[in-house]
């Protein structure tokens, strides 16, 4: 069974504002690697599990005739499909694992920071009934972002540390490990070659920002649900205070005045259907 971490309407909306997209050199070499068998005529669908609140669809959606993003969240889907810019993007619940398309009717089949909370046997076993002859399969993830490009990056990403191994520690999913270890563990097993490969993405957020998207991670929300808001309200406050004290920002300075640069390794597993 699949595990569901991303129901609650208000978590879907934050994860609408403040998740990141994978990066363009990521999705090209997705769609390079496709184009090796299958033509632009040829690329009728694509189907995104775990599609959340649609980041990754809509990043896809260019290059398709048609895109379908499937999560199990009425709530993601819901922010979807208010949030999506593109005509040729539709979005359904569905779960990873049973998905409501006939055999061999996808060219391609993504999963961006979501396979991990799957049945991944029952999982795999879908995705190669669903792909076409040649047709990709394509798992992305990043790990958990870091701060970079700052005299002071070792006391922030401390800070940050604390936050996500400390006081989150006990509230993440099994998952979590296949993001920690770079997705080795996660596999294409029908297909013959297996495409790993590592990308790297930096931006730069305020530290608002930065706290925005500890909120829309699993752990927060499941300590939330737990502990109550006090207990993470005040676990965010203290982590603002940290970053402040490291770089010296003045405490009346507003936190959307105070910028980082944080980056994400991404890792990407593919694999062709036979």
């Amino acid at each position: 069974m699949s595990q569901r971490y991303f129901e609650d309407p208000e978590h879907a909306r934050l994860y609408a504002k403040y998740r990141t997209v994978p990066p363009p050199n990521l999705i090209k070499r997705v769609i390079g690697y496709l184009e090796e068998k299958v033509d632009a005529k040829g690329r009728q669908l694509a189907l995104d599990f775990g599609c959340g609140s649609g980041q990754n669809t809509n990043t896809i959606a260019p290059y398709f005739f048609r895109v379908v993003g499937l999560d199990i969240s009425e709530a993601q889907i819901l922010e979807a499909r208010k949030k999506s810019p593109r005509e040729n993007a539709e979005f359904m619940v569905s779960p990873a694992e049973a998905a409501p398309f006939s055999s061999s009717s996808a060219q391609l089949v993504t999963s961006c920071v979501a396979c991990h909370w799957f049945n991944l046997p029952n999982f795999y076993k879908e995705v190669e009934r669903l792909l076409v002859k040649n047709g990709v399969a394509a798992f992305y993830a990043y790990t958990l972002p870091s701060i970079v490009d700052h005299e002071k990056a070792e006391e922030l990403n401390e800070a940050l540390c604390d936050v996500i191994h400390g006081s989150l520690g006990r509230y993440w999913g099994d998952g979590i490990r296949h993001l920690e270890n770079h997705y080795k563990e996660i596999d294409v097993p029908f297909s013959k070659e297996v495409v790993r490969e590592s990308f790297i993405s930096k931006s730069d957020k305020s530290l608002s920002d930065v706290v925005a998207m500890v909120t829309t991670f699993s752990a927060y929300q499941t300590m939330k649900r737990i502990e109550g808001n006090e207990a993470v309200e005040a676990m965010t406050e203290k982590f603002q205070k940290r970053i402040r004290e490291s770089i010296g920002t003045a405490e009346n300075m507003p936190s959307e005045k105070v910028t980082l640069t944080v980056k994400e390794d991404w890792s990407l597993v593919m694999g062709r259907k036979g």
